[in-house]
């Protein structure tokens, strides 16, 4: 397997994706709307993962294994959006593959295979697209071996790549109702916690997000870590933090919230006044 026939493949998919009909305006679109700068066509979703399901004629014959260094060249190297999402979709076709053989078992796990692969896609992410896309992948690779994969996670937790940052929160649990053996509050919370004042948009969406999915894996103690740093958690991730509570609860910790904010615009008017 050549570098060139790799190489010949990336063009082979980008030239695929561009045989579809899009709209200008709608890529304008979905550009502002993911917050991407990568090339990007506008095709909608059912078409992209109809296109997937397809199959591409080069790759017939080649196992899985082989497969996955053709996808994952196209990850690394197509600079059109939906290209790199169709290197996505293989790969959770081919868990969802090993999970029917996992069921069967035919295979004693699912993920190690796949694993090299996704971690290595992590650094070429730059939207929530294409992140939440590998979360998915990488929480299940996390539940199935947690004990060796747990590490990668507090490592990313203060890496200067904010998406690695933000995986190491939102791959956690990705949807807790899928995670049969679910990692603990006492693994989770402090690697959220060490993300509260993260300056960047996307891991504090992400800390939200982690916080409800937590809650919905140990509610007690999420809810008692809420009631100590309700007023740290970023206003993006708020509202996902605080969804699955009740009204009550939202109204004491808007409560608490408003007050600290206040305490904060007085203490700023008694210095301004101090000079």
């Amino acid at each position: 397997m050549s570098s060139k026939k790799r190489t010949q493949f990336v063009d082979h998919v980008d030239n695929e994706m561009r045989s579809f009909p899009h709209l200008k305006q709608r890529a304008e679109f979905l550009r502002g709307y993911y917050k991407v700068e990568r090339d990007l066509l506008g095709l909608s979703l059912p078409i992209q993962r109809g296109r997937h399901k397809r199959g591409y004629g080069p790759l017939d014959g080649l196992t899985r294994e082989n497969q996955a260094k053709f996808w994952f060249e196209v990850w690394q190297r197509s600079e059109l959006m939906e290209s790199m999402s169709q290197a996505i979709f293989f790969f959770e076709r081919w868990a969802i593959e090993r999970r029917k053989l996992f069921a069967k078992k035919m295979i004693d796990n699912i993920y190690d295979p796949l694993w090299p692969f996704l971690i290595k896609m992590v650094d070429r992410c730059d939207n929530w697209v294409h992140s939440d896309g590998l979360s998915g992948l990488l929480s299940g690779g996390l539940e199935e071996r947690s004990r060796e994969r747990f590490p990668l996670m507090k490592k990313w937790n203060s890496d200067r790549n904010p998406w690695r940052r933000r995986q190491s929160v939102l791959s956690l649990h990705f949807y807790a109702r899928f995670r049969k053996k679910p990692l603990p509050s006492s693994k989770t919370l402090p690697l959220i916690d060490a993300l509260l004042e993260d300056d960047h948009f996307y891991v504090q969406r992400a800390v939200g997000w982690a916080l409800r999915e937590c809650y919905n894996v140990d509610a007690r103690a999420t809810l008692a870590y809420l009631e100590r740093n309700i007023t740290r958690v970023p206003p993006i991730g708020y509202y996902a933090a605080v969804e699955k509570l009740s009204p009550a609860l939202k109204k004491k910790f808007a409560k608490m919230r408003a007050d600290a904010r206040k305490k904060i615009s007085r203490s700023a008017v008694e210095k301004r006044g101090a000079r």
